[in-house]
């Protein structure tokens, strides 16, 4: 296996000048020995690995696929900085005399190196979760259907004949009974109530009364009635022309891509420097940025047990978590669904290949501020350091969504924030 590496280190020069002045000896300068602190420090280094492709040319020349093969990179980057400091003036013992002193460094002043990043820390589950949902294609969940099916159809079809006693409503001028026919609450016994002529005074009132809670229910008509069964139908027509045009053995290659971050931490008036031996400290503002990239690519073949997997029959957890009140609520915050969702690809593919790839990127930022002793004056010493990390390894199974690593990562858009509002709304506030 090839490996390349190379880094250029100088020395941090840390150096301290002793201005002193008497007046019968004027000014005398004394070059003080090179602080404690100082030595060696990484300005830049590279380090590559990777392996050669036996045929590399042939391969190339055939249109033959090409292995999989890993490969890692890591990049370090440290300015080279400068810092000055001119601490205050001290009187001396003779009348007219003073003392003063100057620090000087260079090279990668107070930078920090950002750590080589622990892979197995990464959310890998998220990637595995994407490629497994791709390699499965088009799919419709039967039992799930038919088990939530009965309530759906009955929404449905109160949506439907609601909106044609609305349109009557309209085209007969009567205003006021499409004002209450349109609240949700008059979805029940809407025949006997149009029939007799006697739409209850209660769904006006409580249209105008609480359009919080009417506005509410509308939304999670929309969002948890129609839009699942126009998907669940759409679904289904398109696993049933998969299934018809689906050859017995098919091989085929996902790719999926999750990026985290990126993150950023900050700190305030931090120590950053200190010299016991004459009460030196040097104090500042720091950040760091960590972003990190996860990519997979995925070749697999169909095992026969496929077609009745595209039906939901091979994975019956999944049933079961989808079934539990209020399950999609727990997804919104840790991702169980994905892990009971990926427990029957081992039942459904073959593993082919593939690999994993990471990109971690981390910078440090460092900006002097202020300096003791009382009275000192600090210049320069700002500066970034940054590290990329870069990581290709095989992939020697069948992605899976671990369940001891599922982690809280609350993932609340606009539209989830204003289901969990209809939620409180319609559900769990009382009237």
């Amino acid at each position: 296996m090839p490996t390349k590496s190379s880094s250029v280190i100088v020395p941090v020069v840390r150096k301290s000048v002793v201005c002193t002045y008497t007046p019968a000896g004027g000014l005398s300068y004394l070059t003080q020995t090179p602080m404690p602190e100082g030595g060696a420090s990484t300005l830049e280094s590279l380090s590559k690995t990777w392996v050669r492709t036996a045929n590399f040319t042939n391969l190339k020349r055939t249109h033959t696929r090409l292995p999989d093969n890993a490969f890692s990179y890591d990049l370090v980057k440290a300015p080279e900085t400068r810092g000055h400091l001119l601490a205050p003036q001290y009187k001396g013992a003779v009348a007219g005399s003073w003392t003063q002193r100057e620090y000087w460094w260079s090279g990668p002043f107070l930078m920090v190196i950002p750590s080589a990043p622990v892979l197995s820390n990464m959310n890998w589950n998220a990637l595995n979760a994407q490629l497994i949902q791709k390699a499965k294609g088009n799919q419709w969940n039967v039992p799930i259907f038919l088990a939530e099916g009965r309530k759906t159809i009955e929404m449905v079809a109160q949506s439907a004949t609601r909106l044609a006693l609305c349109a009557r409503a309209l085209r007969r001028g009567r205003f006021d009974d499409f004002v209450r026919l349109a609240h949700p609450s008059a979805a029940k016994k809407l025949h006997q109530a149009v029939k007799s002529g006697n739409l209850t005074r209660k769904f006006g009132k409580s249209f105008a009364a609480d359009p919080v809670k009417t506005f509410s229910q509308y939304w999670l008509e929309h969002t948890y009635g129609w839009v699942p069964f126009m998907s669940d139908i759409r679904s289904a027509v398109n696993t049933l022309l998969d299934v018809r045009d689906h050859p017995d053995s098919l091989d085929g290659t996902v790719r999926a891509k999750y990026s985290s971050g990126p993150i950023t931490t900050s700190s305030r008036n931090v120590l950053l420097y200190t010299y016991s031996a004459e009460s030196l400290s040097i104090y500042g503002n720091t950040s760091t940025l960590s972003k990190q990239t996860l990519k997979g690519t995925w070749r697999y073949s169909l095992k026969p047990e496929d077609i009745p997997g595209r039906f939901g029959l091979l994975n019956p957890l999944e049933v079961a978590w989808e079934l539990v009140p209020f399950s999609f609520v727990a997804d919104w915050f840790a991702p169980i669904g994905d892990y009971f969702a990926a427990l029957d690809a081992p039942k459904r593919f073959n593993h082919l290949g593939g690999t994993y790839g990471v990109r971690v990127l981390q910078q440090y930022y460092v900006e002097p501020t202020r300096a003791l002793p009382t009275g000192s004056v600090f210049t320069g010493g700002k500066g970034l350091a940054e590290r990329i990390t870069v990581q290709r390894v095989l992939m020697t199974g069948i992605p899976s969504v671990s369940l001891s690593a599922i982690r809280m990562d609350p993932n609340l858009g606009i539209k989830r924030l204003t289901s969990a509002f209809a939620l409180v709304n319609t559900v769990f506030r009382k009237r």
